[in-house]
């Protein structure tokens, strides 16, 4: 039965093949031309663990002749999530840590000055689900944007003094629960939590061009982010090095590799029919779950897991990982139910939502959506909605610009005493 359903969806995919190929490339054209969007531009559709579908557009900075493709490096950002959760789970497994442990025990440096805040009542999964009630955008730009010397020594002294007590441990989604977890990792395990996701993750799973390390990479071959400036001039580069690929958004990967990602999690762990990763570890990373009341384009949040969101989206339960940074948007997820998933990314930094769009069409194209269009031309909104918000934004800008002679006279080296790093 499991085999005669598969020729079906099989005949879905490929016997229709250039009906619904043709639509999602057309449209595709369609929308970046309507909008002027440059920007490389890679899809992926997985089903029931394999890489069925794959197509790019665009080359992957300006001026290169390098079309991107499923097998180009691309940065994940927040998609790294997932990647860290599972990490934390698998040490649960090798009973290093309990994920219920409190922060007292297994990340004791950290003490903060703030005595609202109770390391004791925390712990590792809340760390991981966004409830520690934990603020600190110190740490949080300089694991992430800033860069920082000293290690976790550093990020420590940060914790410590710039920590700030939430007036609850609601769900709030941010970078810092995951930058902890990662030193949680390096206490534990006497590894960098790097060099345990290539032992642990990349490894099993045969991510053969997937890395937490930057300098693993060629800057020729990776995709980089383009930009467009308020004179229509663009340019392209790429901002990351080690120093700031952290836990909670440093992993550079290709649609290929990511597609055996999304296998372990539609197949229960197993790539292949080998079990890379514990059924249980799998099963927790998904379920474990707590609720949450937010919505994105036109996914409904309800809850988050160990990484992923859980939505509603067109009326199916979807798992979702997005991630952005600096004009590189990462989209990851699938539908349990039906073991269908989507990869996409684009690096044009006038939209963000386009690889969500993409994968919204694509999904509703394959399973035969018969308001595939009604949901295209409302998620098309948000493309013009971002589009209008990022030249506003930038007229402003341009409008508090100074002259070449003025800037001059702020040439300096500026200090602060609130934690923040020379500029």
């Amino acid at each position: 039965m499991y085999f005669l359903r598969v020729i079906l969806f099989s005949t879905l995919l490929f016997g229709q093949k250039m009906n619904w190929q043709s639509v999602l490339e057309t449209e595709y054209k369609r929308i970046t031309d309507s909008y002027q969007l440059e920007t490389a531009f890679v899809i992926g559709l997985v089903d029931h663990g394999k890489l069925v579908y794959s197509t790019g557009f665009g080359p992957i900075a300006i001026g290169s002749d390098k079309i991107i493709d499923k097998e180009t490096p691309i940065y994940i950002a927040s998609s790294t999530k997932t990647f860290t959760a599972t990490l934390l789970r698998l040490l649960q497994e090798e009973g290093r840590l309990s994920l219920t442990d409190p922060l007292s025990k297994r990340l004791p440096e950290f003490k903060p000055l703030d005595q609202s805040i109770h390391p004791d009542q925390i712990s590792i999964r809340q760390l991981l689900t966004h409830t520690h009630g934990i603020a600190n955008n110190i740490a949080q730009w300089e694991s992430a944007l800033l860069g920082y010397d000293g290690g976790n020594k550093h990020l420590l002294n940060l914790l410590n003094k710039y920590s700030s007590a939430m007036d609850s441990k609601d769900f709030r989604y941010s970078n810092l629960g995951p930058v902890m977890a990662g030193i949680i990792y390096e206490n534990n395990t006497r590894e960098n939590w790097q060099d345990g996701m290539m032992r642990q993750i990349f490894g099993p799973l045969r991510l053969k061009k997937t890395s937490a390390k930057i300098s693993d990479y060629n800057q020729d071959e990776i995709a980089q982010s383009i930009y467009v400036n308020s004179n229509g001039q663009a340019w392209s580069t790429f901002k990351k090095t080690n120093e700031i690929m952290s836990a909670a958004g440093g992993i550079m990967s290709t649609v290929s590799d990511l597609s055996h990602w999304l296998a372990v999690f539609m197949n229960e762990g197993k790539l292949a029919g080998k079990q890379v990763i514990p059924k249980q570890v799998i099963h927790d990373v998904l379920f474990d779950t707590v609720p949450q009341n937010r919505s994105y384009l036109t996914y409904k949040r309800y809850a988050y897991s160990l990484g992923w969101d859980h939505a509603i989206n067109n009326g199916e339960r979807t798992l979702t990982r997005f991630g952005g940074f600096g004009g590189t948007s990462m989209h990851i997820s699938f539908i349990p139910e039906r073991k269908l998933g989507v990869i996409a990314f684009s690096n044009a930094d006038r939209n963000p939502s386009l690889p969500h769009v993409m994968a919204n069409l694509l999904y509703n194209l394959v399973l035969e959506k018969a308001d595939w269009k009604a949901h295209l031309k409302e998620d098309e909104q948000s493309i013009k909605t971002g589009i209008d918000r990022m030249m506003q934004n930038r007229q402003e800008t341009k409008a508090l610009a100074i002259s070449e002679s003025q800037q001059k006279q702020y040439l300096g080296r500026y200090k602060n005493d609130s934690g923040w790093p020379d500029v």
